[in-house]
């Protein structure tokens, strides 16, 4: 093929029967490749005119332009969006070898003594030119009015204010987050807020669940939906819908979400699928973004994976149990994904839960999360890293606490109190009123003077103790230290003795 003609694989791409906001990324993502000629990239430009000035593609007419005769018998149509893009991945992947050849003959001719002269630097500098593209004068300008930052639009709540305002206004699109969560009692309780805040605002969400079936998860979100007061009158925790008490509620509350949230929302469990590639995580993402451009003007908004710890990586043969190459395998995939969904050029957040199980993923001491807690591979891979956990010591069971731990924007010192309602898969979107916040605070001021005060005791008793104090109690002793989160080695030491 003459390196200036047009390939019949390019026009089966731009004559594609698919819709034309897909057909128009796949052909910026084609321009924005640097592998087609100078014919193929003018015609492109052109099929791009057409769509701003008429609003359609036109390839006969942008090919007349160029002043170039195809014979159209020969070309294949391909009518599903998926397809469209495997076939532009190959597409690309064959010109970078022609690419890579045409570089390896220039060296080969021009290399003296192993050493490549400036011919073949000039070559490998075209090749790799226009891979990154730095858009400045883009970049400012969207800055020209400053509100316009202050509130980005391409967020996903995080479904709690204060959180959002540390994260600069919610996840991110094209960026990885790591929840981390360490009680069962509100497992999955932050992800499923996130996600049916995001389904409220008209955002198209794909879960993945390794965890609860797919059935928990709805019955779950309509425990949720009956926390909206505005709506219904009569709240129904997780119990309620899974009985028949109140027939008539239930009715209202599913009709409703049936209508208003169910087809922004795609939920696979682990009996629809099995995951052991990545490869299998990109085929429910397909379908999902295929069912959701069906059904609205574009694809998926987020993507969520409850229980990520309970991932499975297969070489073909058998299961892979090492959890550094898990977390490498899927992170990696997945940050891509984020930055370029499908190869489509749009840029999405990706959430990922991980439950706190001592071993490769996450450790956690005492009532407290910290970074170190947390495996290295995450704390590289992971744009944002968050953690709710409950606080034993609060009088208030329903209280949790969240906590920023690593974020593009700036963390959170403290961890930040809120109300959750288990019976209703419910954390409060609101911030907390003053006189919450007041007890809150009280309740940790107390905490912290109480364990001030174990802790001047435990000195003055170890001091006595070291000293062979024998009225020294050695009960009390032990319940200091249990106070303070310490193990009482030194009284295991002396009965050894």
């Amino acid at each position: 093929m003459n390196q200036e003609d047009i390939s019949l694989e390019l026009l089966s791409i731009v004559m594609s029967d698919i819709p034309k906001r897909q057909k128009t990324k796949a052909i910026k993502y084609l321009l924005d490749s640097n592998i087609l000629n100078s014919k193929e990239e003018n015609l492109c430009k052109k099929l791009l005119e057409n769509v701003e000035y008429y609003g359609d593609i036109r390839v006969e007419q942008a090919l007349s332009n160029i002043k170039c005769e195809i014979d159209f018998k020969d070309i294949t149509v391909i009518n599903k969006a998926s397809y469209v893009f495997e076939h532009i991945e190959k597409f690309i992947e064959s010109r970078r070898e022609e690419q890579n050849k045409i570089i390896i003959e220039k060296a080969l001719k021009t290399s003296n003594s192993e050493t490549f002269n400036k011919e073949i630097s000039t070559a490998v500098f075209q090749r790799y030119a226009n891979s990154i593209k730095i858009q400045r004068d883009y970049s400012f300008r969207d800055l020209e009015d400053y509100m316009d930052y202050e509130t980005p639009a391409v967020n996903v709540s995080c479904a709690n204010k204060d959180i959002d305002n540390f994260l600069g206004g919610g996840f991110e699109n094209g960026t990885i987050t790591t929840i981390i969560e360490n009680n069962y009692e509100h497992a999955g309780i932050w992800n499923l807020n996130i996600v049916y805040k995001a389904i409220n605002e008209g955002k198209n969400v794909l879960l993945i669940s390794l965890k609860d079936s797919s059935k928990t998860i709805y019955r779950k979100l309509l425990s949720r939906h009956s926390c909206d007061e505005i709506k219904f009158n009569k709240k129904l925790n997780f119990q309620d819908i899974c009985d028949s008490s109140s027939k008539k509620t239930y009715s209202n509350i599913y009709n409703d979400f049936q209508e208003n949230l169910y087809d922004r929302l795609i939920i696979f469990d682990e009996k629809e699928f099995d995951i052991s590639t990545y490869i299998n995580v990109q085929r429910l993402i397909v379908y999902a973004q295929n069912q959701f451009t069906k059904l609205f003007d574009h694809g998926i908004d987020l993507i969520v994976i409850d229980r990520f710890d309970n991932m499975k990586l297969s070489n073909g043969t058998k299961l892979n149990s090492n959890k550094v190459a898990i977390i490498n395998e899927y992170y990696t995939y997945l940050r891509n994904q984020a930055k370029c969904l499908l190869g489509i050029y749009e840029a999405i957040p990706i959430i990922l839960n991980v439950y706190c199980t001592n071993d490769y993923y996450v450790t956690q001491n005492e009532g407290t999360f910290s970074l170190f807690d947390v495996h290295d591979l995450i704390k590289s891979l992971s744009d944002n890293i968050v953690a709710i956990y409950g606080d034993k010591n609060y009088k208030r069971n329903n209280v949790v606490r969240m906590q920023v731990l690593k974020s593009r924007n700036k963390i959170s010192e403290f961890p930040i109190s809120v109300t959750a309602y288990y019976d209703y898969c419910y954390i409060q979107y609101e911030i907390l009123t003053k006189e919450d916040k007041d007890n809150i605070i009280n309740e940790q001021q107390e905490e912290i003077k109480s364990l001030t005060e174990s802790n001047q005791s435990l000195t003055e008793m170890l001091y006595n103790k070291n000293n062979q104090d024998n009225s020294v109690n050695n009960e009390y002793l032990e319940q200091l230290l249990k106070d303070v989160g310490l193990e009482n080695k030194f009284l295991k030491e002396e009965n050894n003795e």
